[in-house]
């Protein structure tokens, strides 16, 4: 119960992120978390790890999975420079599925808390989409959007 109004809480303040007379109003800010939760749960759900005794020792991202998820989000709400950029990174994304079932991430050095292993899976990028994915990061800056702040929800969505 504590970590959904932990969620509820975050969500609600990335809404009202936006400013008087800013680049977003709330709806568009909630739209935007929401996008950038959902992302989060698709590559989740599309991930295949190998964990032994703590290391991570491979993660495959399933890209037409992947590809197929992300068309699900609904961004319609979003600002129209945040769903240009998350468009070509869908495309960049379902590219990438068809020349390939997975694409293996960069591993990390060391032992994964599962913490460590969420924010791996939030910041990880296959070669293929890695510059799509940063011009959706440097959207959400550029309207003003706390990415830490959508990093945290993440973190506390039950």
């Amino acid at each position: 119960m504590k970590k959904m109004l932990a969620f509820l809480f975050l969500l609600s303040v990335a809404s009202v992120q936006a400013q008087p007379g800013g680049k977003l109003t709330s709806a568009q800010a909630h739209a935007v978390a929401q996008a950038f939760v959902g992302r989060f749960d698709v590559r989740w759900s599309t991930s295949s790890m190998v964990i032994d005794h703590g290391q991570l020792k491979q993660c495959r991202v399933f890209m037409r999975e992947c590809a197929d998820g992300f068309k699900k989000i609904d961004v319609s709400g979003c600002p129209a420079a945040f769903q240009a950029a998350w468009n070509d990174y869908v495309a960049k994304v379902q590219a990438a599925g068809a020349g390939a079932q997975f694409a293996a991430l960069k591993l990390p050095d060391g032992p994964l808390s599962s913490k460590g292993l969420n924010e791996f899976l939030q910041h990880a990028e296959p070669d293929e989409t890695r510059d799509a994915w940063a011009k959706v990061e440097a959207v959400i800056a550029d309207l003003g959007l706390n990415k830490d702040l959508l990093n945290a929800i993440i973190e506390a969505r039950p």
